[in-house]
């Protein structure tokens, strides 16, 4: 009897085992790099270098916090990109990799998105926290708009936007650190408006260096907020204080209820 009822339960344990293998999900390894390539129609996909994904949104959706979405050089037509949180884009170079209807990150933190031209603008909304960097902006639909309570640090990307749409528009209680850009084109000039704040230079968190001596069609730069904005050591189209103060920026001289640029010391062209 007592082997029996032994049996018994040794039986019930090995049902349960086989059960639990039954329900249980396969288990999926974290990958650290997560590969996209337009160029792959196999149908073969699964992230891996071997078999990438065809669209840059499925690598994002497929990616862990902590993950590289590694985009190799390509032009990407897809709906406007989701970003996700905690996450780097990395294409192959702003001369390779094209994204053609934009990006946009919705109250996501800790993403970083490198290394592309965007032809249809990246949208910094909610409250988000995103590093944008080396990137080409071209087009008539935008550069970047940050807005919401959104931070946003903005380094050495270069702006060569058509149409009546700014290189970089920021509103509401956002906050962006702009440095070393080459803003080459706008068809209107950067806009700081409402509420939002930031740093173009001399103000701790960056040292300036952005060349705003492109084409524009009329000011450069337009801080229609009432705050101070600190904008030194950067590059104007002009190369005196009187000059830059009078056609490049908009500011408390022109409106009494915008806040002043500060400029000066500034760096004067060959």
């Amino acid at each position: 009897m007592r082997k029996y009822l032994l049996f018994l339960i040794l039986l019930a344990l090995v049902v349960g085992i086989l059960s639990c293998e039954k329900t249980t999900e396969p288990f999926k390894p974290h990958r650290s790099v997560i590969y996209v390539d337009s160029n792959n129609v196999t149908g073969d996909e699964d992230g891996s270098i071997f078999h990438p994904y065809s669209s840059i949104q499925k690598g994002i959706d497929e990616a862990e916090a902590g993950a590289t979405v590694a985009v190799f050089a390509g032009v990407y037509e897809e709906p406007q990109i989701r970003l996700k949180e905690e996450l780097t884009v990395r294409g192959a170079g702003a001369d390779r990799t094209v994204i053609l209807n934009g990006l946009i990150g919705e109250n996501v933190s800790n993403v970083v998105v490198t290394s592309f031209e965007i032809q249809s603008g990246l949208q910094c909304t909610g409250n988000s926290d995103l590093i944008i960097n080396h990137n080409l902006f071209t087009g008539s639909a935008g550069g970047i708009i940050v807005s919401g309570t959104s931070r946003a640090a903005i380094r050495q990307n270069t702006f060569r936007v058509q149409g009546m749409v700014p290189p970089l528009l920021c509103s509401d209680e956002s906050y962006s650190v702009v440095q070393a850009n080459i803003f080459e084109q706008g068809g209107m000039p950067v806009i700081m408006e409402l509420s939002a704040m930031g740093d173009f230079g001399g103000g701790g968190e960056s040292n300036g260096n952005n060349d705003f001596s492109g084409q524009f069609p009329q000011e450069v730069l337009r801080n229609a907020t009432p705050h101070e904005l600190m904008a030194e050591n950067n590059t104007w189209r002009f190369n005196t204080s009187e000059e830059i103060d009078l056609y490049d920026i908009v500011d408390d001289d022109e409106n009494a209820g915008f806040g002043m640029v500060d400029f000066e010391p500034f760096i004067t062209k060959d």
